[in-house]
């Protein structure tokens, strides 16, 4: 079977559909899943999001490898949107989840699934993180922009060095920040004793360039103190020093006296 351009295939329950879009006021298509029954379309995954499609005629089959490719209307190869190998048949199915899959027609064996490939979604039952049998690091990608749903600067995935932890990056850089969530907003502020680096900026909603510690501020060892913050999760454990069988104001203390010590945290085994 094949998707034109102008058809849908739909999820059981008609929750999600796939098929070919435009992204804003952008001209070229893309192959996406979205939300069906919302006022304003909400794409959860895109198949060729770094590989836009200019051909005005498209169509999405499983090729002879058991792949999902694009081909124009002389059966001219566009582009492949799954990278799998499979010498039975095959066939697509979108479920209820909005996952994408891709089946051998005896065995039932999913070859391939949307959810390892997220784009800038996180769906219920998806995962982030690596997938040990096939050491595939799966992660989160922004948009472009509005009009360009290519592979952005910001993610969300582990970092994988030492205890795995997930982070937001900008490029290579991490972006750290204590958050406040209520019913009617979720805002990031720096915290005490820092200031956005771009006012300019942050005024905008755009908090990409961090914090940094505000001038004039007291340096070590010049009375400073501690202020409590929370809730945050802490300690980064790349840049952390575990002492066991310490107590909290012998943390607070030995913080003080060491420079390159900005904060301490204590935990009592088993939280």
């Amino acid at each position: 079977s094949k998707v034109r351009d102008g058809d849908v295939l739909l999820s059981k329950n008609g929750t999600f559909p796939l098929g070919f879009f435009n992204p804003g006021i952008s001209s070229k298509r893309y192959v996406g899943i979205w939300y069906n029954k919302v006022s304003e379309r909400k794409v959860v995954w895109i198949a060729n999001r770094d590989n836009p499609i200019n051909n005005s005629f498209r169509v999405l089959s499983i090729n002879q490898t058991g792949n999902l490719a694009l081909y124009d209307e002389k059966s001219n190869f566009l582009a492949r949107s799954t990278d799998t190998s499979s010498k039975t048949r095959s066939y697509a199915q979108l479920l209820d989840s909005g996952n994408l899959v891709l089946m051998e027609k005896t065995s039932k064996y999913v070859t391939w699934q949307s959810f390892d490939y997220p784009t800038n979604t996180l769906l219920p039952g998806m995962k982030v993180g690596l997938k040990q049998k096939t050491s595939l690091n799966r992660f989160l990608t922004s948009w472009r922009s509005n009009d360009d749903p290519g592979s952005g600067c910001r993610s969300f995935k582990p970092d994988l060095s030492g205890a795995p932890q997930l982070f937001v990056y900008r490029g290579l850089a991490r972006l750290m920040s204590t958050c406040e969530q209520s019913a009617t907003k979720f805002e990031c502020t720096c915290l005490p004793g820092y200031e956005p680096k771009s006012p300019s900026k942050w005024y905008l909603r755009d908090g990409s360039g961090g914090c940094t510690r505000k001038r004039n501020v007291s340096m070590c060892r010049n009375r400073e103190g501690f202020l409590k913050v929370g809730p945050v999760k802490l300690p980064d454990v790349l840049r952390a020093r575990v002492e066991l069988d310490t107590r909290s104001a012998d943390c607070e203390l030995k913080c003080l006296t060491n420079c390159s010590c900005s904060a301490y945290a204590a935990t009592v085994a088993g939280d």
